[in-house]
């Protein structure tokens, strides 16, 4: 790994330059309460408690984390019965099995009486579908008679009037004027054969009663012949026109019952295929149904994806709870793990102040607990940036899933097994001949990091520069050298020198610790 240090600044000569700057304004009156706290180079008291001595050396940072061994091409066998349903049989963890053996049964008997009485369902509503159709051809038929029946009407009313207007009632005129003629010749004739008995009475040839039947039979056919000429009239001025009409109203209706028909055949059939539409779709619904539960049965009998040793899923990588017979299984609930061992990885979980520390690449040693006497190496291959629930009972913690691909020899990989557990070191910085000190000797006041340094009987501040920090230790990237003596527990030792630093600033009131805060930060 390459060394990682952080640019060198100049914050110690900043401050310097701000603080002659306060002096230059204040005066030497305000700055009276600065010396009156120490605030110059040197302590003239030295501390009994002890000190550290600055060393040279390696510095490291280093993550430790418990983590469980994983195949890398691991490959889940989940249940894919949509129906919740309980496991009947499992094959023995550590079992190795061939691609497309068996692995485990569900039980499918709840799901084989669903899909009986489904069947029984679908028949009914095949049936029914058979029926409709079979009415809806009816219905056909019955609608092209009634339509046929209709138009004949319509066609016979239209006969009917042209046939009156063409033909009959001129026929009908005729015959009225042939008994006008015939009804003026008898009463010519009448009257001619009454004149004549009129006389031959009169001369005493004939007597009086035959001239009264000849008289009557005059009137009569005067009588005839005025009945006649009523009927035309009565033909000319009313029946003709009033015939007319109604075989015309006769002609409306018939096209109107035609339509009637048309509407009452299309209402029957549009009603018909919506039967046959609605049976259409029960018995497809049905058929869907059926399928889909032959395939959840078929999706009882899991088989393995793939060769490999069967190992039961967990709900976590620190979870020992696994499925076993007669537990009630859900839809996509991981089973079996199939883990090809050949290509190992131990997946950890970091808390989330630690996941920015590690990248992708970055070297680990892992220690299997199985197997202490095998020492591994790896590299991160993957990190989540996804933050997943911390583990019971510390649900409320935010981890994150780092990945490290173990780089062993064949050997090696063969005494291992998925679902070891071990334990993973991350080295996330590394520092040949790094300046180190330790930690507790760095002090943090208002945005410094000062040590209490010895020289000689006195003990001068130093303002350092700070890299590398891991749990005991710090690197130090300027203001301090090997060798130099530190004072091992300033917080105890050096507390009120700590404290009049921090009294300064707040009773100068000049702003200097603000101004040394943007310093640092630029």
């Amino acid at each position: 790994m390459k060394d990682t240090s952080h640019a060198r600044t100049h914050h110690g000569r900043r401050f310097i330059a701000l603080f002659l700057l306060g002096l230059g304004t204040f005066g030497g009156l305000a700055m009276m309460p600065m010396m009156s706290f120490g605030i110059g180079n040197h302590l003239n008291r030295i501390p009994a408690d002890g000190f550290h001595s600055i060393q040279q050396g390696l510095m490291e940072v280093v993550i430790e984390e418990r983590g469980e061994l994983q195949s890398s091409s691991t490959k889940a066998i989940n249940s894919r019965c949509e129906w919740s349903v309980n496991l009947l049989w499992i094959a023995d963890e550590g079992t190795y099995v061939e691609e497309g053996d068996i692995v485990a049964l569900l039980d499918s008997s709840v799901l084989d009486q669903r899909l009986k009485q489904r069947e029984v369902m679908a028949m009914n509503a095949q049936n029914n579908l058979h029926t409709v159709q079979s009415n809806l051809k009816v219905q056909e038929l019955a609608n092209e008679s009634s339509i046929a029946a209709a138009q004949l009407k319509l066609i016979l009313a239209k006969m009917e009037l042209a046939g009156y207007k063409l033909a009959q009632a001129t026929q009908e005129r005729h015959k009225i004027e042939e008994k006008i003629v015939v009804a003026e010749a008898n009463l010519d004739y009448a009257r001619k054969k009454y004149d004549y008995t009129v006389r031959m009475v009169e001369l005493g040839y004939k007597d009086v009663s035959e001239r009264e039947a000849d008289r009557l039979t005059l009137l009569r056919h005067e009588q005839t012949l005025r009945n006649q000429q009523n009927l035309l009239h009565t033909l000319d001025r009313y029946s003709r026109d009033r015939k007319m009409i109604e075989l015309a109203g006769k002609l409306e209706e018939a096209e109107r019952s035609v339509e009637r028909a048309k509407l009452r055949a299309n209402a029957a059939i549009l009603n018909g295929k919506i039967r046959v539409q609605a049976w259409t779709r029960s018995c497809n619904a049905h058929q869907h149904y059926i399928n889909r539960l032959k395939k959840n049965i078929d999706a009882c009998t899991i088989r393995a994806n793939q060769s490999g040793q069967v190992l039961y899923a967990r709900n976590g990588s620190r979870s020992t709870v696994t499925v076993k017979t007669g537990d009630l299984v859900r839809f996509l609930q991981p089973l079996v793990m199939l883990p090809d061992r050949s290509q190992l990885e131990v997946v950890v979980r970091l808390h989330e102040s630690k996941i920015r520390q590690v990248e992708v690449g970055q070297p680990a040693t892992i220690q299997v607990g199985a197997r202490p006497d095998l020492q591994l190496t790896g590299r991160i291959t993957r990190r989540g940036s996804v933050p997943q629930m911390g583990l019971y009972p510390n649900y409320n913690l935010r981890d994150y899933e780092v990945v490290i691909g173990v780089e062993a020899a064949p050997d090696a990989i063969e005494l291992l097994a998925p679902g070891m557990s071990g334990n993973v070191r991350i080295l996330v910085g590394q520092k040949h001949e790094a300046i180190i000190a330790p930690l507790e000797t760095i002090v943090g006041v208002d945005g410094r990091q000062i040590a209490f340094v010895r020289n000689g009987e006195e003990l001068d501040i130093r303002d350092v520069q700070t890299g590398l920090v891991n749990e005991t230790k710090i690197e130090i990237l300027s203001g301090l050298q090997p060798g130099d003596e530190v004072v091992a527990r300033p917080r105890d030792v050096c507390a009120s020198q700590i404290e009049s630093l921090r009294a300064v600033y707040d009773e100068a009131g000049t702003g200097i610790a603000s101004l040394w805060s943007n310093s640092v930060q630029r």
